[in-house]
């Protein structure tokens, strides 16, 4: 790549997060995400990371970059609700379980800025993060109000044990460069870091994504494999708050200081509706622990 034309793209993202750019379109959308590990048939484990819901909404924006008024800049802003539960390996005990990964669970709110410039394949997304860890985000709650309603699972008295409340603020700034090995291969180089009393870490991490069906400029399926390394300082699901300290947990439980992820996703895009799902794997997290894999569904509307 052009070093000039380089640094014009970087100039661009930068006054576009700061100034504003120069809309041409813009639009809304919805999404909607569902993880469980009961998902990955026909495992369907029921540990470690167990379930997750995330629901996105925001406003997508298609414009002119000040810096390069030839070249198309897309952004978007958003609010994101999540909640996430993790249970350890005995699930079904009532005592408190040493050497397993803890009950925890946390619903968070964050409101992001995402930035791509497809000139030069460049990425750009930063994100606030505030929330609840422990009992008062209703994990427990949620989790064994579902094993109510199926027969074959029963209420988890677990829960009892779940990690301390505590207060959560994060903040995650994450940038990537693309490269295009063909007309519909693609190969992107992400590097994300997490700062915070949720998660603090640092994540690079390869994404080869092909379109091997594409039906026009709005409707094409499109599969991906990713692979990543995630180097961890703190992980509040394992060891509890930073502020409300959980002496049950604190150096009981020994965070894995580099944990490997993988994954499998595959889109069908026919506008304005996305389609999404895919599967993703987990080395372990803490000592003693065991690889962890669960399956994620999505869709998507823009109006």
């Amino acid at each position: 790549m052009n070093p000039a034309t380089l640094r014009v793209a970087l100039l661009s993202v930068i006054t576009s997060f700061s100034l504003g750019g120069q809309p041409t379109t813009s639009s809304h959308y919805f999404s909607a995400e569902i993880a469980n590990d009961v998902f990955f048939l026909p495992l369907k484990t029921d540990r470690y990371f167990t379930s997750g819901m995330a629901f996105e909404w925001g406003r997508k924006q298609v414009g002119k970059t000040i810096l390069a008024t030839q070249s198309k800049s897309f952004t978007s802003q958003y609010w994101r609700v999540n909640q996430d539960l993790f249970t350890p390996e005995e699930i079904e005990s009532s005592q408190l379980m040493p050497n397993d990964r803890p009950f925890a669970s946390y619903i968070t709110l964050s409101r992001g800025h995402t930035f791509d410039f497809p000139a030069v394949g460049f990425q750009l997304r930063r994100q606030w993060t505030a929330g609840i860890l422990g009992k008062y985000s209703q994990g427990g709650r949620i989790q064994n109000a579902f094993h109510g309603m199926v027969d074959f699972a029963e209420e988890i008295p677990g829960w009892v044990h779940e990690v301390n409340p505590d207060l959560l603020l994060n903040y995650e700034l994450e940038v990537g460069k693309r490269y295009a090995l063909s007309a519909r291969t693609t190969v992107t180089l992400n590097l994300r870091g997490r700062l915070g009393t949720l998660y603090t870490d640092l994540r690079p991490e390869i994404i080869i994504s092909t379109t091997p069906l594409k039906f026009s400029e709005k409707s094409w399926i499109q599969c991906s494999l990713s692979g990543a390394n995630r180097l961890v300082g703190y992980n509040a699901t394992l060891t509890g708050g930073l502020l409300n300290r959980d002496d049950r947990y604190r150096k009981t439980i020994i965070p894995q200081r580099n944990v490997q992820a993988l994954g499998a996703t595959g889109i069908l895009q026919y506008s304005p509706y996305k389609l999404s799902g895919g599967v993703r794997w987990l080395s372990p997290e803490f000592r003693g622990g065991l690889p962890h894999v669960w399956a994620w569904f999505g869709v998507d509307v823009d109006w």
